[in-house]
């Protein structure tokens, strides 16, 4: 929950990053996939996300946790399906 997370400032920018390209995941028959790459670059033209440092930092740290949260939606989905 975003009410658990604390963030420095200066980061803060990834979370708003999280929530804006969450929205763009496609969905399938199994649940949501994670975000597409080609929504990180879009993102980063759109906001002038210019060097490649930034645009990797953000790839690494919203791709991560985006990995994370999606195998704890896929872990309770299992959970109370048995």
């Amino acid at each position: 929950r975003s009410s658990d997370l604390t963030l420095k400032p200066e980061n803060e920018w990834l979370l708003d990053a999280y929530y804006t390209l969450s929205r763009s995941r496609q969905m399938g028959g199994v649940g949501e996939f994670f975000i597409p790459l080609t929504e990180f670059q879009a993102y980063c033209e759109m906001f002038d996300i210019s060097t490649s440092e930034d645009r990797q930092f953000l790839t690494n740290v919203v791709g991560l946790a985006d990995a994370i949260l999606l195998n704890e939606r896929y872990d309770e989905r299992e959970k109370s399906a048995k």
